[in-house]
């Protein structure tokens, strides 16, 4: 088994191999651990210590020597559930401090890659009752198509409409045929063609950069979203459309 598998769940590489081990030779002590996880046994007692720690491995003595199991692999399932579940529970607490704390100064995050365009669709998803637009549809669905099109199939399910200001391409006016009662397209015309992509919605202006290192800039205040809606606004309702 590929032991990046394990790596993502938390666990480093020497603990992953140490875990491993410990399922294939069932109960066994240290040094067997050591020898079928191919880690120097002064190591390896320090990554079972941290395995039971986390619930992966049991311990138990035997014949006046420390003895080691694997757990079950379903506890991670479990493990799982009991996660989602507490945080489910904290959430709203912890989103209400959070947001306290924050009010009086304008809060910036910083991403690099599709992490942050996973924070961005999960909070936009679940957060928003309109999003205003503006930038290239061009590089933003040239760039994050495969995930837009899902977003877009769930924001629509959930009923959550946008506007979208870009400019003259084939592509933004393929999407302007498809507009409906939740999506509208207007089509400007620019000096220079747009490359990035900004949304704004519920106190957030979220800055795409699509354009050699992709990254989200994600700013959360009251006063920086106002300014940037009204500019938005100005432009959806004054600026000539190209037909």
């Amino acid at each position: 088994m590929d032991i990046s598998s394990l790596v993502k769940l938390g666990l480093s590489k020497n603990e992953a191999r140490v875990y491993l081990a410990c399922l294939g030779l069932g109960v066994s002590n240290a040094t067997h651990i050591s020898m079928q996880a191919k880690i120097p046994r002064s190591t390896v007692y320090g990554n079972l210590d941290s395995l039971v720690s986390k619930g992966f491995v049991f311990t138990y003595p035997k014949k006046g020597k420390k003895y080691f199991s694997a757990n079950n692999p379903r506890f991670l399932q479990k493990k799982a559930d009991d996660f989602s579940r507490n945080v489910g529970d904290l959430l709203p607490a912890l989103e209400s401090f959070y947001y306290s704390k924050n009010a009086q100064r304008p809060r910036v995050r910083y991403f690099e890659g599709s992490y942050g365009i996973e924070v961005v669709i999960e909070e936009l998803l679940s957060e928003a009752s309109e999003i205003l637009i503006i930038g290239s549809v061009d590089n933003e669905f040239m760039e994050l198509k495969d995930i837009l099109e899902s977003a877009v199939k769930k924001r629509k399910s959930l009923g959550i409409s946008d506007r979208f200001i870009t400019n003259d391409s084939p592509m933004a006016r393929t999407m302007r045929k498809k507009d409906d009662s939740l999506s509208q397209t207007k089509i400007i015309s620019t000096n220079k063609p747009l490359t990035s992509v900004m949304y704004l919605w519920k106190d957030k202006t979220v800055l795409f950069s699509l354009v050699g290192d992709k990254s989200i800039t994600i700013i959360e205040d009251r006063e920086t979203y106002e300014m940037h809606k009204n500019m938005f606004e100005s432009i959806w309702q004054f600026h000539p459309e190209v037909k």
